[in-house]
Parts: structure tokens; sequence; C-alpha cells
């Protein structure tokens, strides 16, 4: 009797990470961030002569700034919008504890944003993108351990070619960065598509 007990409980939590799984590591938003990432090289290009992209409109730490201002903005208001629908639609109010969990990207994120505009005031912008797939690789790693064995492994091509964009870094490739931004825009919609059918959203 205390064994069947034990093997619900195990079941009943199960049942609450996966739940809670599904509101905040979903599938179709890695998809829609996936394409917002591949969005970002078109952007940049097309408004190089305006405002937005216009590199010599302002010292390197205000460019800088503005532009994490803005592609934060962007992506929040999305996955805010698809956070709460899906919230409405499928799964009700998360459970509390796994709630607490998986807030830990929240100071990840913000120290990587951070480190970025920091890199660029003291003269190494350009170890901003490596910086930035190392940051991914490990909150990444932590999410696919508990998700997805795809999303984990794409976590540690994150770190690799973080480790490998720093020492491309002496070479000055300016084009470099729409090679790692392309890839991390593909490798997001892979692990969505693969949390999709894993999870059956």
């Amino acid at each position: 009797m205390e064994k069947n007990d034990a093997i619900k409980q195990i079941e009943s939590i199960k049942d609450v990470i996966d739940s809670s799984n599904k509101m905040f590591f979903s599938g179709k938003k890695l998809i829609v961030l996936g394409v917002l990432l591949l969005l970002i090289p078109i952007i940049e290009y097309s408004t190089q002569w305006m405002t937005f992209g216009f590199q010599d409109m302002s010292t390197p730490v205000v460019n800088a700034i503005v532009h994490v201002v803005v592609y934060y903005l962007i992506f929040y208001v999305i996955v805010k919008i698809i956070c709460k629908l899906k919230k409405n639609k499928h799964f009700g109010t998360p459970n509390s504890v796994i709630s607490k969990a998986f807030a830990v990207h929240t100071p990840i994120i913000y120290t990587m944003l951070a480190a970025v505009v920091i890199l660029i005031a003291i003269g190494h912008g350009a170890l901003a993108f490596p910086i930035v797939f190392l940051f991914l690789g490990i909150l990444f790693n932590l999410f696919g351990r508990f998700t997805n064995k795809t999303v984990e492994n794409i976590s540690w091509s994150y770190i690799i070619l973080g480790l490998i964009f720093m020492i491309l870094t002496i070479f000055s490739l300016s084009y470099l960065w729409v090679f790692f931004i392309v890839y991390l825009g593909v490798t997001y919609i892979i692990m969505g598509i693969s949390l999709l059918r894993q999870k059956g959203e």
C-alpha cells in the first residue's frame, strides 16, 4: 500500500513539473524567438543609415544600450503575449515552487545584458556575442536537464561556439556575428520543434 502511495506521489510530482515546463519552456515560444533572431540581421542592415541601425549615431555605449533596450522590449512583449495566451488556454496557474526554480533565468539574462554593455564600454565589444553564447549555453543547459535532450545538446554547442567566437575576434571579422545569430535562430527553432513533439503542444 505504501509503495502504491509513493508511486502516486511521484507521478503527481512529475505531472506538476511537466505542466509547469510547458508554461515556462514552451516550444512555440522558442520557435517565435528563433524567427525573431533570424530577423535581427535584416533589421540591422535595413536600418543602418537610419537612427536605430546607424552605428555612428553616438558613443558605442549609447548605441549598445539602444540596441539592448529595443530588442529586449520586442522579445519581452512577444514572449509575455505568448505566455499569457498559453496560461489562459492550456495550463492554468503553474506550481509556485517550480515557478521559483525556473525564475533562475531572470538574473542570468539581466547579467548577460549588463555584461554586453560593460564590455562595449571598456572597449571590448567584440566579446559581446561570445559572452551571450556562453550565458545562453549555461541557461539552456540548466533547462535542458529537466526538459529535453536536444535542448541540452544544443546548449553545449552554444558554449563551444562561444569559446570559438572569442578566439575568432582577434581576426576582426565584421560579419561574423551574422553567422552566429543565424545559428542561434535556427537552433531556437529546432529546440522548439523538439519540445512540441515531446510534449504534444
